[in-house]
């Protein structure tokens, strides 16, 4: 009788197309909301803690001992599991209860399973875009770092004598690591998660540790706590200290919560990257100008020190005087591999200021693109930076493009820095002034250095030279306009963004290209 009063809910149920889901996992449940439909979720399991609305859930038990008889009470009309509910799964079964059973562990088998519960729950679109965010965050995870072996420990193990539970390859985490261009430190046919000891952690030797531990707060146990074991072993991560904490529970759970740890994954790489790039590589950049060009690298978190005028580098770095005038005493504290500075420095004083075992470069003065490119070339040789050639190669071919694509209709121009006290002009000796002649501008200002007018020597030069019209540069902080350049009544002004154009930055010039290219019909 009870039997047939449950079947007949059942049909009740499913004859008025309202569906009572129960999910028997977090993963499953964390995917039913994520595709929309966590509104039909009438229970789950104790552990179900995201998002908030499932603390409201009614529980059916754990992860391994869900209550059949509170399960059948909320009258479900599917009950989705995992493998190891496969004999609960026969018993709803004989009961009528329509189930459904997903695998969870693999990558593939987790974008699989998205896709069918949302076929099942006509959420198809929904979990197309949750493919999509996993996909595209796995592409961002390539080329990084490649060939280093990768330990991802689950648990929060204070000694590493016994018992260390890690990733095996029949695991998404294996398939993340995989994905990224590395490997999992431990190759092994054992599934699931393989248990370790100190010596069988030696023998994996691994280049990056990342441990999972979300309960540290609950157990009082700090980061130190965690990593000083590993730091104690004759493996790399001890004298890298590539020892990373991922303390979130998004971790271990395979969801659409899964880019996550993808994400989180990927800034690990990044940080390995620098320590492993920058170990012998610490440099003092002493000009705002050759900051930029670092960083064009990516390597700007391997600068130790700076002028006390570049705003590039973090406010609490350590400050090495002026341009023209570096602190002696601030570079010796440093130990720094490489100190670059540019022309402004004399030779004579770069002598006598460079500490002994740092390798001093003097870098020309950006005059022009040529000069630029010349001064890329000698960072990248210097630092021994990887794929330079090809960066240097695809910028050169991309502003080159750009500048190809604009038409500059035999124009006359005159480059205005806005918003100072006193307008100051970038003529042809300078890497602007030959980047819009480059682009097929007349720029006639011909000064060695960059020109500073008074209001009535640029009325002159206007007049003289017969400027069609004025280029613009305000920085993008400030007004879009500025009153020393609207007096100029009586000729076009071009505003564009100073801060694209005002420093030889790869990046940020291609930016000012293509805004150039935006205004084309200003002129």
């Amino acid at each position: 009788m009870k039997i047939f009063a449950v079947l007949l809910v059942v049909f009740t149920l499913n004859l008025f197309g309202a569906e009572r889901i129960i999910a028997l996992s977090p993963s499953i449940n964390e995917i039913i909301f994520a595709l929309g439909s966590g509104g039909e979720v009438v229970g789950n399991t104790e552990y179900c803690t995201y998002p908030e609305q499932s603390k409201k859930v009614a529980k059916v038990g754990g992860y391994f001992s869900p209550s059949l008889e509170k399960i059948v009470s909320l009258h479900p009309t599917v009950v989705i599991m995992q493998k190891n509910n496969y004999k609960l799964g026969q018993k709803l079964k004989q009961l009528g209860i329509k189930t459904k059973t997903v695998k969870i562990d693999t990558l593939q088998n987790i974008k699989h399973s998205i896709v069918e519960l949302g076929a099942l729950l006509q959420k198809q679109e929904q979990a197309d875009k949750i493919i999509q965010d996993i996909n595209e965050a796995l592409q961002s995870l390539k080329n990084i770092t490649a060939n280093k072996k990768v330990l991802v420990v689950i648990g929060h193990n204070t000694s590493l004598a016994s018992r260390v539970f890690v990733a095996g390859q029949n695991l998404y985490f294996d398939d993340i690591i995989v994905a990224s261009g590395n490997t999992n430190a431990l190759q092994s046919s054992r599934k699931g998660q393989p248990i370790l000891n100190a010596e069988n952690i030696v023998a994996t030797n691994p280049d990056i540790v990342i441990l999972l531990a979300h309960s540290m707060k609950e157990r009082s146990i700090s980061r130190e706590d965690l990593i000083n074991p590993w730091k104690a072993l004759p493996i790399n991560v001890a004298k890298t200290d590539a020892i990373y904490i991922i303390d979130k529970k998004y971790a271990g759970i395979p969801s659409d919560r899964l880019v996550y740890f993808i994400k989180d994954f990927k800034t690990i790489l990044e940080d390995f990257r620098t320590k492993e790039l920058c170990s012998d590589r610490s440099i003092i950049s002493q000009s705002p100008y050759i900051t930029y060009l670092i960083d064009f690298f990516g390597m700007k978190e391997c600068i130790v020190g700076a002028s006390i005028y570049d705003t590039q580098v973090e406010t609490e770095l350590p400050r090495t005087g002026k341009v023209i005038d570096p602190d002696k005493q601030a570079l010796k504290k440093l130990h720094a591999d490489f100190l670059f500075t540019s022309d402004w420095t004399p030779q004579e004083t770069l002598q006598t200021i460079t500490p002994k075992k740092t390798q001093a470069l003097r870098l020309k003065s950006f005059d022009s693109m040529a000069q630029l490119d010349n001064n890329l070339k000698t960072i990248a040789k210097a630092l021994q930076v990887p794929d330079a050639k090809t960066k240097i190669k695809t910028f050169n071919e991309k502003w080159q493009q750009i500048a190809k694509e604009i038409d500059p209709k035999n124009k006359r121009v005159l480059l205005l820095s806005a918003c100072s006290k006193e307008t100051y002009s970038y003529g042809q000796n300078t890497y602007l002034g030959d980047l819009f002649s480059k682009v097929g501008f007349i720029v006639p200002d011909n000064a060695k250095k960059v020109r500073h007018f008074t209001q009535t020597e640029l009325d002159q030069f206007i007049k003289e030279e017969r400027i069609d019209f004025i280029f613009g540069f305000v920085p993008y902080t400030k007004a879009t306009t500025c009153q020393v350049l609207e007096t100029q009544k009586r000729l076009p002004i071009v505003y564009l963004n100073g801060d694209n154009f005002m420093h030889p930055a790869p990046a940020t010039l291609l930016k000012g290209l293509q805004e150039l290219q935006s205004k084309e019909s200003e002129w």
